[in-house]
């Protein structure tokens, strides 16, 4: 990028010209006097380090302003786990009081040198009791390789105190909790519920100012003036809901009383799709009625939804938008549109996707009733004849596309090209002047400090040197 060039060549310049015509000024008792030789030498080398700050700073620019985009990563629930923990003085387990005082001393009585008597120095600390006599913890591993602590310290139905007297807190989980049961009796069903969590990722093509590869609607902002465009996710700034959980399926309107199924079932769905295809499904339903045009109303979804709004928290490149229009009784789809989150690839899929209509609104119908067979951490999925689930896995399978395309099993072609159009930040430009600047100072300074040229003193340089002046 030209300006990261520019940005250092204008800082060396300025300075050179500040210290030509204003070196011999006196600032705070000191004068910073060079001759032309040095000011000439200055130039150069400050003008010779502009190309290393400009690769330096448009490097930094660059990974910041194409990193750290947001995607959801999804897997599936395989371990529903409990231990009981037995509790002593200073233990392992959780809740504990102060109990059993003792006396640390910081310092020993002593007498000095002068015959003067010191006296000792002590505070006091104590143990650590706990209130019950055991406590349990309950837990979940899921297909990701990430363990959620969910229900840690829990006393039994009818805990025991460890020592008479100090009660028990009423305020700690007691007995099996009941989210933990549902879970694991799940999981034994093959219904493990789905998991999702986000992850960072590099993003040439949102983050770049060629127009061409991004999403574009004219139908964005009336779209939304009539609240017809959901975010792709439930409360999308903080989407996870209890550690492993979002509601990736958005309603127009108000949320139907199966809203729960229609959120497990592509839940359970995206854990097998980011499991074997590394891929993320996001559902608007929409009533048909008041979408006037299908197609328009599918390319604002995907343009709002990877638009400045959303920052990079933007539909992730891994993810498949599903557009689904119900009738005005709300039991059967009138039609379907879909999109993916890259601009190129996964056409055959859309075109199928695209032609769904006229089915049952059922979610486990329509998205699938995705079946798994954890094994460990491992997962095996079994799929069924769900309408979606039949394309995307079967049909006309996801690919997902790569973004630099340089690991084995990558399809597509690779965007890093894109990184001559990324738009530097107002703080990318500011920290390329301050590297300038910092550059500058430190040339300057050697060359004033050192007198190289040992030509302070010369009456033919109308530009003088004075050392440190007070």
């Amino acid at each position: 990028m030209l300006i990261t060039l520019v940005i250092p060549i204008v800082t060396s310049i300025v300075i050179a010209a500040l210290l030509y015509f204003f070196g011999g000024s006196n600032s705070y008792g000191i004068k910073i006097e060079l001759t032309r030789k040095e000011l000439v030498l200055g130039l150069v080398a400050t003008l010779a380090l502009s190309p290393l700050i400009s690769w330096i700073g448009g490097k930094m620019a660059v990974d910041d302003a194409v990193g750290g985009y947001k995607e959801f990563w999804n897997g599936s629930m395989t371990l529903a786990l409990s231990e009981r923990v037995p509790c002593e003085r200073d233990g392992n387990c959780r809740h504990s009081y102060d109990c059993d005082g003792y006396k640390v001393v910081d310092q020993a009585a002593y007498t000095d040198s002068d015959g003067n008597y010191h006296s000792e120095i002590s505070h006091t600390e104590y143990h650590d009791c706990p209130y019950a006599t055991e406590e349990y913890n309950y837990w979940l591993l899921d297909s990701l390789g990430d363990t959620h602590e969910l229900w840690m310290g829990w006393f039994s139905t009818s805990p025991q105190e460890w020592r008479g007297g100090h009660g028990i807190p009423s305020d700690v989980g007691r007995g099996v909790p009941p989210e933990w049961t549902r879970i694991k009796e799940l999981i034994a069903e093959g219904r493990a519920p789905g998991v999702t969590k986000e992850n960072t990722y590099t993003n040439y093509v949102l983050a770049s100012t060629n127009s061409i590869l991004k999403p574009f609607s004219a139908d964005v902002e009336r779209y939304k003036e009539e609240g017809l465009l959901p975010a792709h996710t439930e409360n999308w700034k903080s989407p996870m809901l209890n550690d492993y959980t979002a509601n990736k399926v958005v309603f127009v309107g108000d949320a139907p009383g199966n809203a729960s199924e229609w959120q497990d079932a592509l839940a359970r769905f995206n854990g097998a799709l980011g499991m074997e295809l590394q891929g993320d499904m996001h559902i608007v339903v929409v009533p048909a009625a008041k979408v006037d045009n299908p197609d328009a109303y599918k390319n604002a979804v995907r343009a709002y939804w990877q638009g400045k709004e959303f920052g990079k928290r933007a539909l992730g490149k891994n993810g498949i938008i599903v557009v689904v229009a119900l009738n005005r009784n709300g039991d059967r789809v009138e039609w379907v549109r879909a999109d993916t989150g890259m601009p190129t690839g996964n056409g055959e899929m859309e075109t199928a996707l695209s032609a769904i209509s006229d089915v049952p609104a059922t979610p486990y119908t329509l998205i699938g009733d995705v079946m798994s067979k954890p094994s460990g951490e491992e997962v095996e999925y079994i799929h069924g004849d769900g309408v979606i689930e039949s394309i995307v896995f079967n049909d006309h399978p996801f690919k997902r596309a790569c973004m630099e395309c340089k690991d084995k099993g990558d399809t597509g072609e690779s965007y890093t090209y894109l990184k001559k159009d990324v738009k530097l930040t107002g703080w990318a430009k500011f920290w390329i002047a301050f590297m300038s600047i910092f550059a500058n100072a430190l040339v300057w300074a050697v060359l004033w400090y050192t007198d190289l040229f040992g030509e302070s003193q010369q009456a033919e340089s109308n530009i003088h040197r004075d050392r440190w002046s007070y």
